[in-house]
């Protein structure tokens, strides 16, 4: 919890803003994150971002090349033994897979927890 919330005038009130229900899911969701040697994959690049890159190396900048791109990042053998969480760019919350299965849960199938960076 951050330190501001745990000491001061009114401590008790701003450690209980949350419902119960909604801690305790926050709270599991941060011990499932936090784990001992291993990290958050931040693969949240915008288009206006990763094309460039894309271009440097001569591929394509396309939306369909950075779901490739995305995909062999998101399958690469190994992944789960160093990742618990990854970070989307929100054009990759409504991308799939090439079976059609959305990114967020070939993430959450393999364990690892999908997120979004807000826009």
């Amino acid at each position: 919890m951050a330190a501001h919330h745990c000491i001061g005038t009114g401590a008790d009130e701003r450690r209980h803003w949350l419902a119960p229900d909604k801690a305790a899911a926050l709270e599991s969701t941060v011990q499932a994150i936090a784990v001992a040697g291993k990290g958050i994959s931040a693969c949240d690049e915008s288009g206006r971002t990763i094309n460039p890159r894309f271009a440097n190396v001569g591929i394509e900048a396309t939306e369909e090349m950075r779901r490739v791109y995305r995909e062999t990042l998101f399958t690469a053998p190994g992944a789960t033994d160093c990742l618990t969480a990854v970070i989307l760019d929100p054009e990759t919350v409504f991308q799939q897979d090439s079976n059609g299965t959305p990114f967020p849960e070939v993430l959450a199938k393999q364990g690892l927890i999908p997120g979004v960076k807000p826009s």
